[in-house]
């Protein structure tokens, strides 16, 4: 069960559905059609839940805790941000002379943090650059 309208909700419900792990989807009901639209055609459950995300998240730990599935959110603990660091360490990786790394920032910017963190802590000489979507 997810609770948000981002990069983190798509994310999960590619993977979940690529696992044949059943997956929810909990956004506020201004949420846009065609986004919705998308996550239904990968195969998630959508409901639409209050008019803020705040809404959406508490309903969806609401639901999780009666029905005991997992509730995934985007947050700042050091365990999220290190799974999003794996990014960076797979770009130091596969690239060879690597000077430079774009990174977008747009909503929680978890990838960002985690990205810059594991490739400052790889090599301090490489920029990251921000790139704002």
């Amino acid at each position: 069960m997810v609770a948000t309208d981002s990069s983190f909700s798509r994310a999960v419900v590619f993977h979940a559905v690529e696992l044949r792990i059943p997956v929810f989807i909990i956004t506020p009901v201004c949420s846009s059609p065609p986004r919705l639209r998308t996550y239904r055609d990968y195969g998630a459950v959508v409901i639409s839940y209050g008019s803020t995300a705040r809404d959406s998240i508490n309903h969806a730990r609401h639901l999780a805790r009666e029905n005991g599935y997992l509730c995934l959110e985007e947050d700042d603990s050091a365990v999220y941000l290190a799974g999003l660091g794996s990014v960076g360490l797979e770009i130091y990786e596969q690239v060879l002379q690597l000077d430079a790394v774009i990174v977008p920032a747009s909503g929680h910017c978890g990838l960002l943090v985690g990205t810059a963190a594991a490739i400052k802590h790889l090599d301090p000489r490489i920029s990251v650059i921000v790139s704002l979507v």
